[in-house]
């Protein structure tokens, strides 16, 4: 079977992925060749419920698709989720104290910290 549109999300798990393309999952084994956003066609077998793909193509970027923009950036999750872990961890410890009338501003100015300090351990290991 076979299938052609936009990857809307990607999963990378150690020794697999997927792409999400509409309300499907399509899966492979090995690293994700493929990027969020990149339009392609895949080929691929049901088995046990599970789209497993044998066969992948992307469409040619043009010179203006090829720029990356700051959200095409693919570490970006990786400093996302390691920013939100940090937040989740500094909410836990403060418990009940946060629920508060200045929470939604304490929360913001409590991310903007977070993001710094994953800023601050990237740019310590370039």
């Amino acid at each position: 079977m076979q299938v052609t549109g936009i990857i809307e999300a990607v999963s990378q798990k150690e020794g697999r992925y997927g792409y999400k393309i509409g309300a499907d999952w399509y899966n492979g084994f090995g690293t994700a060749e493929f990027s969020k956003g990149d339009k392609v066609t895949l080929q691929y077998e049901t088995k046990n419920g599970f789209k497993d793909i044998t066969k992948g193509e992307a469409e040619q970027k043009t010179e203006e698709q090829a720029i990356p923009t700051k959200s095409d950036n693919k570490t970006a999750t990786m400093y996302t989720s390691y920013a939100k872990d940090i937040f989740a961890t500094i909410i836990q410890t403060q418990g009940s104290q946060i629920l508060t009338e200045d929470w939604p501003e304490r929360a913001k100015k409590t991310m903007q910290v977070c993001i710094d300090i994953v800023k601050q351990a990237r740019e310590a290991f370039e």
